[in-house]
């Protein structure tokens, strides 16, 4: 906002023609002087606005930008002149609300969301925080979750749950027993992906979810040499793609072409370790975690301070923890959204999180990705199945209110029952196990996978244009009629979709997802291939995207990789992609579209707002980010 144009109040021109004697009017038959005077009033038009811009400037609602910092400073607040210009206006105009606030939970949760414009989670640790030993005769089980792996040799599929790659027996947290091949064999589907066993991930997706394309089938296997996999019973192993050959005994899995980047792969499993002192941090409010003691007489027998001191150049106090996280999920906030009903116009029950124009008759809406606002991964229909009220009604997942009342609160009447549910058809929802879904009157189907909800009007005594929406969606921006980045001096096939040849990870255009995570969600490359929330390649401004050439998904770190003949072959991990040969000649002209993340304007925003916020807080107190997103590999790093 930079502030309303200022016009001139006086009509200049034709108050000095006014003012002249008649005589000179009276000669004035062909407008000459009249002409001339409008041009000499000018200066006095710019005076004037001048003058009036001046008083403007002493408002902050209306002053030029470069006075912003200067209103601020009359009332103690520094401004940091590289933020937005709405992000400024709004600090200087909030600054006394947050002068007058008590304490600093609310006031400094609202000045990260306000700088950033990102959800943002305060924790304080103050008295809540405890380190509790478990002692031997507790048979100690350690979790370790969402490990790197080890991969030997690289690109080889040949990985470990550990990533220093030694070895490492699992063991069973449900049956207080090692995992081993005899048991795992024919039961693998209860062991791979379940709390209490093991589970993997790439990108933040299970590999063993039932829906995602390509699905992973887990195979309990012998790995002591991973060259000659066998059954457990000895037999000769023959792996086939999407299997994941797993050896519990040994901490080891393999898996063939196609093989996720082993950076990418994060597991989860438990270790027994019998004859030691492990030290675990719990939260003293949350029962569950306390649970773990298998303590419910004395919850917390061994507890103590994590925060005290142990040299006396520690700068912190006896029972407090002086610094503040700012756990950060970069993605975009959908406030109070109006979503659409399928058809528009009808009572059917059908929506979609997504509230933009559709046209008549339209049954299927625009499909998004919801995001888990804890670490940025996908929100599936196996994790929201799994803790749907975790998601449902919280800032980590989305909200559905009815006249401002959330349908999943008790103060909703008649009592609301989510589920999660596969909403690809509406007439025949499914469970996220693939099953036939029966809805009773007060129950609300949601698919988080295609941004989908489905609702009886009738039972639930409601109408459609009664009902708002919130919804977290990843981070992206989309670019349009780029010119690509040659990437090869020898090989002049080969592009990056980046003007300046950085690595990146292309995104859904839509809701900002990566286009591998949807892939492994189920999306089809045809879903991305020449659409706007994809990827489109224009040769001297015509779309060759589909109809020359189809998709085909091809790891492009090495640029001479060859591609299908008629075919682009595009690489969404490393955003690159190659025509080919042949096809180009050396006199056409390249543009692209497509969307990624906008990562430097991100780190902008946190480093502005971490180099201020120490002002904000009282003295000694520092405030720590700590970014919870699932990590992204860079593939070229890998070693």
């Amino acid at each position: 906002m930079n502030g309303p144009v200022l016009e001139p109040s006086l009509d200049f021109p034709a108050l000095l023609y006014k003012l002249l004697p008649g005589i000179y009017r009276d000669k004035d038959a062909r407008g000459e002087l009249q002409r001339f005077l409008e041009i000499a009033s000018l200066p006095l038009e710019e005076l004037e606005v001048s003058i009036a811009q001046l008083y403007e400037d002493l408002f902050l609602e209306n002053g030029r930008a470069p006075f912003i910092p200067l209103i601020g400073a009359l009332i103690g607040v520094e401004i940091d002149p590289t933020l937005p210009e709405r992000v400024q206006r709004t600090e200087v105009e909030e600054a006394f609300a947050f002068y007058r606030s008590k304490g600093l939970h609310d006031p400094i949760g609202q000045f990260a969301e306000r700088v950033t414009g990102w959800r943002a989670a305060l924790i304080d640790f103050s008295r809540k925080v405890a380190q509790v030993p478990f002692v031997p005769d507790l048979n100690p089980v350690i979790p370790y979750r969402n490990q790197s792996v080890g991969e030997n040799p690289p690109a080889s599929g040949n990985f470990f749950f550990r990533a220093d790659q030694a070895l490492q027996p699992l063991f069973d947290r449900r049956t207080g027993r090692p995992i081993t091949r005899q048991a795992m064999a024919g039961r693998e589907s209860e062991y791979a992906g379940i709390e209490g066993r093991f589970a993997m991930r790439d990108r933040g997706v299970d590999l063993f979810l039932p829906d995602p394309t390509p699905r992973f089938i887990p195979l309990a296997a012998d790995l002591t040499d991973f060259a000659n996999p066998k059954m457990p019973n000895g037999i000769a192993l023959i792996l086939l793609p999407n299997q994941v050959a797993i050896d519990p005994e040994l901490g080891r899995f393999k898996i063939v072409p196609p093989i996720p980047l082993a950076g990418n792969l994060r597991v989860d499993f438990h270790v027994l370790v019998p004859a030691s002192v492990a030290v675990q941090t719990f939260d003293l409010r949350d029962p569950m975690q306390i649970d773990r003691l298998n303590r419910s007489d004395d919850a917390a027998p061994h507890t103590l301070d994590i925060r005290r001191p142990r040299r006396p150049t520690d700068r912190i106090g006896r029972y407090h923890f002086d610094n503040l996280g700012f756990f950060f999920t970069l993605g975009r906030r959908m406030s109070n959204q109006r979503p659409n009903i399928l058809p528009p116009g009808s009572q059917s029950g059908h929506f979609s999180f997504d509230g933009r124009l559709l046209g008549v008759g339209d049954t299927a809406g625009v499909s998004i990705q919801l995001q888990d606002g804890i670490d940025g991964s996908p929100l599936t229909r196996q994790k929201l199945d799994a803790e749907v009220k975790e998601f449902c009604g919280t800032t980590r997942g989305f909200t559905l209110r009815v006249n401002g009342i959330d349908l999943c609160s008790p103060d909703f009447q008649p009592a609301a029952t989510p589920r999660a549910a596969d909403l690809s058809d509406f007439a025949n929802p499914k469970t996220p196990s693939g099953a036939a879904m029966t809805l009773a009157s007060t129950e609300v189907a949601i698919d988080p996978q295609l941004g989908r909800f489905k609702l009886d009007p009738t039972g639930l005594g409601i109408a459609a244009e009664q009902i708002r929406v919130d919804y977290l969606l990843a981070p992206v921006q989309n670019h349009r009629g780029t010119a690509p980045a040659a990437l090869s001096e020898t090989v002049h096939d080969i592009f990056g979709f980046d003007p300046q040849r950085k690595m990146i990870v292309l995104r859904d255009g839509e809701d900002g997802m990566p286009i591998s995570v949807k892939r492994r969600l189920g999306s089809a490359p045809a879903d991305f291939h020449g659409r706007r929330r994809g990827w489109t390649v224009y040769r001297n401004g015509v779309d060759v995207s589909g109809v020359l050439l189809q998709a085909e998904e091809k790891d492009l770190e090495d640029p001479t990789t060859p591609v299908t003949p008629g075919r682009l072959a595009v690489d969404v991990d490393r955003g690159r992609f190659k025509f080919p040969a042949g096809f180009l000649s050396p006199a056409d002209l390249l543009a692209v579209d497509y969307s990624d993340e906008d990562a430097a304007g991100e780190e902008q925003l946190l480093a502005s707002f971490l180099q201020r916020s120490p002002k904000l807080l009282p003295a000694g107190v520092v405030p720590v980010p700590i970014d919870t997103r699932v990590p992204h590999v860079d593939p070229s790093v890998l070693e």
